[in-house]
């Protein structure tokens, strides 16, 4: 992934071995891979792995998450199409926001309403 001006501000705050040579992102949800990268990066004396490791808590998720976020204004959300794994007539409402608490980080929620057409309602946390 080429990084956008943006999230080259952003990066702007980190140190600058974490930026990638040409800004150009290489992203893996593989452990195993990113353990392998780790390693390599050692092998090459290199400061920082090649990839980086594609989790909720990277910048690139972060940035991804405010983008998503700033799309859409007050009473308007996403209609994701198309989802496989649900029945016809089947609905869940996808709910994300910041809860806070006292003098701790601001976690982010998710919660997902589930109705299977002809039945009640139930609460799936922690959507992913």
């Amino acid at each position: 992934m080429d990084a956008p001006e943006d999230l080259r501000h952003r990066f702007g705050y980190f140190p600058r071995e974490t930026v990638p040579e040409n800004w150009r992102f290489v992203l893996t949800s593989d452990r195993n891979r990113m353990n392998e990268a780790i390693a390599e990066s050692r092998c090459d004396e290199a400061t920082w792995p090649r990839q980086h490791y594609l989790w909720r808590l990277h910048p690139v998720v972060a940035w991804l998450n405010d983008r998503m976020l700033a799309a859409f204004g007050r009473h308007e959300a996403p209609v994701l199409a198309g989802v496989s794994g649900l029945a016809p007539e089947e609905t869940v409402f996808v709910v994300s926001g910041l809860v806070p608490k006292p003098q701790e980080p601001l976690p982010r929620l998710r919660v997902g309403p589930h109705h299977p057409p002809g039945r009640e309602f139930r609460v799936a946390d922690d959507v992913r």
